[in-house]
């Protein structure tokens, strides 16, 4: 058992990952994650926001713009509190959830923080519009945080500045050429640049064009996200525990127009083959593109199934944390009954035994109902 212990304490984040996926069932994958639990080896993920708040309205998203005050942030102090709190369990650390992170003052001292803890992986989602604020950028680069996420739609000018309004293209465009810059200064290959595009309409014709922006601007993965509607609005009181808004967008006739279900099957088909054959070319530049291709299927083009979750079982619980910026921590993203305490006014021991409980539920399937978005590992990992 030691040597065993020894082994997982060496396993890197792809060997993780990959060990994770290759084990066949929920009840299997629980037992290697408790293995690790019991040798006290990090596997923990952990999604945390320092804010609620976001600067720009993105056609698909019920977030607002709002300002920047203290009763929307986590304090600097009480953010080294919850890092000194997580760090020895946490093999993955996403300074981003459901907001904006660059809205937080200081952001660069919250990183430096969290990586000065020896967190193997860290990483954040930003639609990089603040990107140029407070030397960040050399930051990123000189901590070598592991990977950035930029959230990005619409891979020309027009389609941008429509889809991701009060953003800028020409802005967040010259904050990529300086990153890109920057780590050809210093020789660097971090952090590695993901881009998270929506599976919407302009996202995805003229790919030669989406090729040539993923090869200028040195990007490592796009990786294609579900478009997420609700035909019934989730229920008001799973929102307000869970501190999450109602999910209507912004621009509802953008939105309709966007979908891909405008597609004809044809036109859906040579996309495939567009996609499939640039995959192939990136792919020996050392490129990814992600795409979730059962939802270029017709039966499934509006995005992840709308009716509650199916799940026989469910082992997130087990290795995944989310953190609002008021220390809220639950181990699922959609179940207001997985909320397990307060990162602040609680005590470890405490939110473990809660943890525990809804563990037993999510195993035996019995919380299938309230999930809305039916993740998986492919989605959390």
């Amino acid at each position: 058992m030691e040597e065993r212990g020894k082994l997982l304490s060496h396993m890197n984040l792809k060997t993780f990952k990959y060990s994770y996926d290759l084990l066949s069932s929920d009840k299997i994958r629980t037992s290697f994650l408790k293995i690790m639990e019991t040798f006290n080896i990090p596997k923990d993920i952990v999604r945390l926001d320092t804010n609620d708040l976001c600067n720009i309205e993105c056609i698909f998203c019920s977030n607002k713009p709002q300002k920047c005050t203290p009763d929307h942030l986590m304090s600097f102090q009480k953010f080294k509190v919850l890092i000194d709190k997580i760090h020895k369990t946490t093999r993955m650390l996403y300074l981003s959830c459901s907001y904006e992170p660059l809205m937080t003052p200081n952001f660069g001292e919250y990183i430096a923080y969290a990586k000065s803890k020896g967190i193997p992986f860290i990483s954040f989602a930003t639609n990089a519009l603040l990107l140029d604020k407070n030397n960040l950028i050399h930051q990123l680069v000189n901590h070598q945080i592991n990977e950035l996420i930029i959230s990005f739609n619409g891979f020309n000018r027009a389609d941008y500045n429509r889809i991701m309004f009060r953003s800028s293209y020409d802005k967040v465009i010259k904050n990529l050429q300086e990153l890109k810059e920057y780590k050809e200064i210093r020789g660097s290959t971090f952090p590695k640049i993901r881009l998270n595009t929506i599976l919407l309409k302009s996202n995805i014709v003229n790919f030669d064009k989406i090729v040539k922006f993923i090869v200028d601007y040195n990007i490592d993965t796009v990786q294609y996200r579900p478009l997420i509607t609700r035909d019934t609005p989730e229920p008001a009181a799973n929102r307000e525990k869970m501190n999450t808004l109602e999910q209507p967008q912004n621009n509802p006739d953008e939105v309709n127009r966007e979908k891909i279900s405008n597609f004809s099957e044809e036109e859906l088909e040579y996309i495939l083959k567009d996609i499939n054959s640039y995959s192939k070319k990136l792919s020996e530049l050392g490129k990814r593109i992600i795409i979730p291709i059962d939802l270029l299927n017709k039966n499934k083009l509006t995005g992840r199934d709308k009716q509650p979750g199916s799940k026989t079982s469910c082992c997130i619980p087990f290795f995944c944390y989310w953190i609002n910026y008021r220390g809220k921590v639950s181990v699922c993203c959609s179940d207001a009954d997985s909320i397990i305490g307060n990162i602040f006014t609680d005590t470890m021991e405490k939110m473990k035994e809660k943890r525990n409980t809804f563990r037993k539920k999510a195993l035996s399937g019995k919380c299938g109902m309230n999930c809305s978005t039916n993740i998986d590992s492919s989605t959390i990992i």
